[in-house]
């Protein structure tokens, strides 16, 4: 028999080691518990140091230079300096294509453009002519979407998707997994069509949009620098949408689709909401929700695709978008980030957008659309006064992995500007201009036109 100080120290120790295990079962009850975004922001918080241990974060990019915040901007400033440069001539703007740069104040994640996975990718997927030619116009997006699309069939239950496969995030691999037979949902669709995209030097990123828990879709944004405006590519349905001659992101297919959504919610709270007429008429905002939509496709002949299509109020899908959230990251390709680093899942949704499918949503939000929208390649002109009958332009932009300036005068070839002042010579007569942003992989981002004409003819 042991001695009794040996006994109470044994009945302690077991004592401790109960409670030890009723804490940890109790813990560990209280953490099953938990909304899932309470689960997935517990993990974050413990894993999260341990994740920025193993992965450092990624390089920023250089966007290049920015306007001062008193920059002479408007068409006023351009013909006032003209004017000061020539005071007895007639100074008339001709052409004034110079908007605001929106800027976002949320960080995003810019893929490297330097990297040689990039062209790796570009030369698997055999698209070596649209890099050559650096071409940024909205049918090769859509030509690259459907060639993406037939990569892979398409998987008949998305939920049949193991976590293990949403591990999965860089386009080589899933490209070698498409290459075995395997098939895909809009989620890998989307992350090789925004990889290649990417690997041609243009801005794009995802987004995951969803009416509730069960319907969530995932889709591409690309910046189409002739339109200056961020355009949605379904790589899965193998469309993107037009408004007359303007293509539509997320936002527009949500401001589409929202109002018909309070529309039939009011319809419902009606006095005759349990008449079968007043019903239908709650209802009849969905049936036009897609009027004045044109959906533009490509050459993919899935019959999954209409007879989704056809299932959807409106048959144009854009219930999908009464909720979306975007990628604030596109580098996928090249950073694998450990889980719990707080890179790995980063995204940002509208400050107001409430709905089911983002009550599982651990991302950020906000209330300006501009963080959600910013302007990318593209550039924005000052002006200020030189010597010798010329303006001065200083130059603007926000363009991811920014190299250098393109201006063209008149008819010449564009020549390059490295730094980001520009002297617009003006003597008597008419003057063209055409300045562009380029990236490091020649990219031309979205284009400024100023064009003057100076008739000296009026001078006393």
């Amino acid at each position: 028999m042991l001695p009794r100080p040996q006994r109470v120290a044994r009945a302690l120790t077991l004592a401790f080691c109960a409670l030890a295990l009723v804490g940890v079962a109790a813990v560990l009850w209280v953490y099953a518990e938990l909304p899932r975004s309470a689960r997935h922001r517990v993990k974050h918080v413990l894993a999260e140091p341990i994740a920025r241990a193993l992965h450092a974060e990624a390089e920023p990019a250089p966007l290049g230079p920015s306007l001062p915040a008193d920059a002479r901007t408007q068409r006023d400033d351009l013909r006032a300096l003209a004017q000061t440069a020539h005071p007895s001539a007639r100074v008339e703007v001709l052409d004034f294509e110079n908007p605001d740069l929106r800027v976002g104040q949320v960080e995003f994640i810019w893929q490297d453009l330097r990297r040689p996975e990039l062209d790796a990718l570009v030369e698997r997927l055999g698209i070596a002519d649209m890099a050559r030619g650096q071409r940024a116009e909205l049918a090769d997006f859509a030509a690259l979407a459907s060639k993406v699309r037939g990569l892979a069939a398409h998987v008949e239950n998305g939920f049949e998707t193991s976590d293990a496969d949403y591990a999965i995030s860089d386009a080589q691999r899933l490209l070698d997994q498409a290459a075995s037979g395997r098939t895909f949902t809009c989620y890998f669709y989307s992350l090789v069509l925004a990889q290649a995209l990417v690997a041609l030097g243009h801005p794009a990123r995802l987004v995951g949009s969803g009416f509730d828990e069960r319907f969530a879709h995932a889709t591409v944004e690309v910046w189409l620098a002739s339109k200056r405006r961020w355009v949605l590519l379904d790589a899965d349905y193998d469309l993107y949408y037009l408004r007359g001659e303007t293509p539509l992101n997320a936002w527009d297919l949500h401001e589409l689709w929202f109002p018909a959504w309070l529309q039939y919610r009011r319809g419902l709270f009606e006095d005759r909401a349990e008449d079968t007429d007043a019903r239908r008429a709650a209802f009849a905002p969905f049936t036009a929700v897609g009027e004045g939509l044109t959906l533009v496709h490509g050459t993919v002949t899935d019959p999954r695709i209409p007879r989704m299509l056809a299932a959807s109020p409106g048959g144009k899908h854009v219930g999908i978008y009464k909720s979306f959230a975007i990628a604030q990251r596109n580098d996928w390709l090249t950073e694998h980030y450990p889980p719990g680093h707080p890179s790995a899942t980063r995204e940002l949704s509208f400050g107001e957008m409430g709905s089911a499918w983002l009550a599982e949503y651990d991302g950020d939000f906000s209330a300006r659309a501009a963080d959600l929208y910013p302007d990318v390649n593209a550039l924005q002109v000052a002006f200020e006064p030189a010597e010798g009958g010329a303006v001065a332009l200083r130059l603007g932009t926000r363009t991811p992995w920014f190299s250098h300036f393109e201006v063209a005068r008149n008819d010449s070839a564009p020549e390059r500007v490295e730094g980001d002042r520009y002297v617009w010579p003006l003597p008597p007569g008419e003057h063209r201009l055409r300045l562009w942003p380029v990236n490091v992989r020649g990219v031309r981002g979205s284009e400024v036109r100023l064009a003057l004409r100076i008739d000296a003819a009026s001078a006393p």
